[in-house]
C-alpha cells in the first residue's frame, strides 16, 4: 500500500465516524456499531482491502495515539474537588467489591474445579480484575439517577 491510500483510508474512516456520531444522536443507535461493521466489510472476511499483515505495522502507534488520547481527556475532565471528597467511600467501595468478589469466584472455582486455596484466590484476583474492564462498558451506558453514586462508582473502577 503506498501512503496516499493510507492516508485516504484513514481519512474516509475518520468521516464515517463523524457521521456514524451523527446518526447515533438522531436515532440512538451507537456509532461504534457501525465502525465495526465497516471494520468487518474491510478486513478479510469482507472484501479483503486489508490484511492483519498490512495492518502490524501501523497498530503500535495507532494503540499509543489511542491510549495518549484517552489519557488527556481523561486529566483534562476530571474535577479534583469531587475526587478528593469521595476517595475514602470509594476506596472502602472498592475493597469491599474485590474482597467479596474474590471469596465468591474462588469459591466457584474450589468448588468446581478442587483446586488448592492459593490457585482459587489467584484465578478468582484475575478473572476478577479481567471482568472490571467489562463493566466499564455496562455502567457507562446505564442510567444512575445519583450523581454521587455515579462518581463513586466511576472512581471504583478507575482504580
Amino acid at each position: 500500500m503506498n501512503v496516499n491510500t493510507v492516508l485516504l483510508a484513514f481519512s474516509l474512516i475518520a468521516i464515517f465516524g463523524f457521521l456514524s456520531e451523527a446518526l447515533f444522536r438522531r436515532t440512538n443507535i451507537p456509532d461504534v456499531l457501525f465502525l465495526i461493521i465497516l471494520g468487518f466489510l474491510i478486513g478479510p472476511n469482507g472484501f479483503g482491502y486489508t490484511s492483519p499483515e498490512d495492518l502490524a505495522s501501523v497498530a503500535p502507534v495507532c494503540t499509543t495515539f489511542t491510549l495518549l488520547i484517552l489519557i488527556f481527556d481523561g486529566a483534562f475532565n476530571i474535577n479534583l474537588s469531587s475526587l478528593i471528597r469521595e476517595f475514602s467511600s470509594s476506596l472502602i467501595l472498592t475493597i469491599y467489591n474485590f474482597i467479596i468478589s474474590t471469596i465468591v469466584v474462588g469459591g466457584i472455582f474450589y468448588y468446581i474445579h478442587q483446586y488448592h486455596l492459593d490457585g482459587t484466590t489467584m484465578m478468582a484476583s484475575m478473572v476478577i480484575g479481567f471482568f472490571s474492564c467489562w463493566c466499564i462498558i455496562f455502567i457507562c451506558y446505564s442510567y444512575i439517577e445519583s450523581d454521587t453514586c455515579r462518581r463513586k462508582i466511576i472512581f471504583q473502577i478507575s482504580t
